[in-house]
């Protein structure tokens, strides 16, 4: 047995007695053939768009458990009333399957080589090169200016510094 679950709208002008019967053939329809749930009539509403030249409707909500013949018969009296305006059967999904949203990252790299080390041969230690020796790195005045950071060695979104000293004061 599937979930169900029913809209119609009614004529406006029925009195409650003729929308009561029609309330109960759905229910009976329903049943022979499923289980009925709570019948909600939520009354006499403005639709969003006249229909057969009326702009009110009597709203009537009925979720029912049933195999697939009981939506076939209920269509079928929903066009031969002619008290019924409109009506809607869905599948009802109890709760649907909670997913997961996947993250993704997108990280820019800027790949900064190491600073090449050239090792002279001074008592069997090593000494690192001078500042600009080699030709690939800027020096650290030129990485200053842009806006390159020592620790991480990527390009900082900050504007580099001006070169114009600011009186303090």
């Amino acid at each position: 047995m599937r979930e169900f679950e029913l809209t119609f709208l009614l004529n406006p002008d029925l009195v409650d007695e003729k929308v009561e019967e029609i309330v109960g053939r759905v229910k009976d329809i329903i049943a022979k053939g499923g289980e009925v749930g709570e019948v909600n009539v939520w009354g006499k509403r403005r639709m969003a768009y006249p229909i057969q030249f009326k702009d009110d409707a009597i709203y009537v909500f009925v979720p029912f458990r049933s195999g697939p013949d009981v939506p076939t018969d209920l269509t079928r009296f929903f066009g031969i009333n002619e008290d019924v305006m409109r009506h809607l059967i869905v599948h009802a999904i109890p709760e649907p399957p909670v997913i997961e949203p996947r993250v993704v990252t997108r990280k820019t790299e800027i790949f900064i080589p190491p600073k090449a080390v050239k090792t002279a041969e001074t008592d069997g230690e090593s000494a690192p090169a001078p500042e600009g020796a080699d030709g690939d790195q800027p020096s650290e005045a030129e990485a200053e200016s842009k806006g390159v950071d020592d620790v991480s060695g990527e390009v900082s979104e900050e504007t580099p510094a001006s070169s114009e000293a600011v009186p303090e004061g």
